[in-house]
């Protein structure tokens, strides 16, 4: 044990430091196990609904008091995973009967092995089941109904899946016109497409891009170029295209920091996600 005190650094500036780099000790991080325990009592006593009704009933009132007239088309960005849909059967794998769930893994697999590991977040994917979490569908057709806002799906899901993505949005209730923006793919990407995902390319309704002029498209380019390949950096980079065209983000609504990161937008909203953390 160490009993060095602090009346011996006149001794030395350098071995004091010396010294106490040898003596410290780092505190021992949680059990992982333990934290699994308490995440699945989080989800499982109905705390993680109420937080998530709580953050978006601030939401809610913000929107429904923001004002009408504005001399730029109004907007509002919404995330889609653990925002907007709920994917908890795969995230513990409820819907594969073995006795070894997935246990907040992430596993993608090739494309054509999905009738052996369902649990594989792209097969998943392509499937479309997921339900949507309530408060945020509520508050989707809550805007629609108000007449006053565009809403952006900003995901990170890659660009093959969006029919898929289309479907399971349509199919949980998000009805009505929205516009969907994902991430480019990547020849990496290619191995875990599945063999009919892109059979059909996903199409946004008119009204989703603003006419520009081609110097104003150069200059957005040059202004919300990537700056690193991480998610947070394409959400940004694709809010700040919306700005740059004319929309006015009012709201952006996301589980991760990462959704919510690097601006663009007049409020921000988070909600609660203790399963898992995108970059």
């Amino acid at each position: 044990m160490c009993t060095w005190r602090s009346k011996f650094c006149p001794l030395g500036l350098i071995w004091c430091l010396v010294f106490l780099g040898a003596c410290a000790t780092t505190a021992q991080p949680p059990n992982l196990g333990d934290l699994k325990q308490v995440v699945l009592a989080y989800h499982k006593d109905g705390r993680y609904e109420k937080d998530i009704e709580y953050v978006i009933n601030e939401a809610r009132e913000y929107l429904k008091r923001y004002p009408a007239e504005s001399d730029k088309p109004l907007s509002i960005v919404l995330d889609i995973d653990e925002t907007s849909l709920t994917n908890w059967p795969v995230i513990k794998n409820e819907n594969r009967n073995v006795s070894n769930d997935n246990d907040f893994g992430y596993i993608k697999i090739a494309g054509d092995k999905c009738d052996d590991y369902p649990e594989a977040w792209n097969c998943w994917i392509e499937k479309a089941t997921a339900l949507p979490i309530k408060p945020t569908r509520d508050l989707y057709l809550e805007a629609q109904e108000l007449k006053k806002f565009t809403v952006f799906f900003i995901s990170a899901r890659l660009d093959y899946e969006g029919p898929a993505t289309q479907r399971n949005l349509n199919g949980s209730g998000f009805s009505g016109t929205y516009c969907l923006i994902l991430r480019p793919s990547g020849p990496t990407d290619e191995r875990y497409k599945l063999p009919d995902s892109s059979v059909t390319a996903f199409k946004n309704p008119p009204g989703c891009t603003l006419p520009v002029s081609v110097d104003t498209a150069a200059k957005t380019a040059e202004r919300c170029k990537l700056t690193d390949s991480t998610v947070a950096a394409f959400k940004t980079a694709e809010r700040c295209k919306l700005t740059e065209q004319g929309w006015k983000i009012v709201a952006n609504i996301g589980d991760q920091p990462s959704d919510l990161e690097g601006g663009y937008a007049e409020r921000i909203f988070l909600l609660p996600n203790p399963f898992y953390r995108i970059r």
